[in-house]
């Protein structure tokens, strides 16, 4: 069985570490795990994440740029939302994985 973590963090915030401590536990069951995550942290070789400092900057710069929107409602609730205004290749990257479970945090 071939397991995919995904998280924007891998030690940065909570959910990061919580994904990351997951993906180690599966990895020392002898699970095939892998973790994707969009800003790493850990000196971790096995952490796949953007690698060229263009593909961070993108990355970085969409996570803005999709927030954008959301300061003309005025109703929102200040909790972070991601409505994925511009395309990214996630489902590429995921489909490349090709794992049989995938664990979004």
């Amino acid at each position: 069985m071939k397991v995919l973590l995904l998280s924007t963090y891998d030690i940065g915030q909570g959910a990061g570490r919580a994904a990351y401590r997951l993906y180690q536990g599966l990895r020392q069951a002898g699970i095939d795990a892998q973790i994707l995550v969009n800003k790493k942290s850990a000196d971790d070789p096995s952490v796949l994440s953007p690698t060229t400092p263009l593909a961070m900057a993108i990355t970085q710069t969409r996570a803005r740029i999709d927030q954008f929107p959301l300061k003309f409602y005025p109703q929102r609730e200040e909790t972070y939302f991601s409505p994925q205004w511009l395309p990214d290749r996630l489902a590429e990257k995921i489909r490349d994985l090709n794992p049989d479970v995938i664990n979004v945090h």
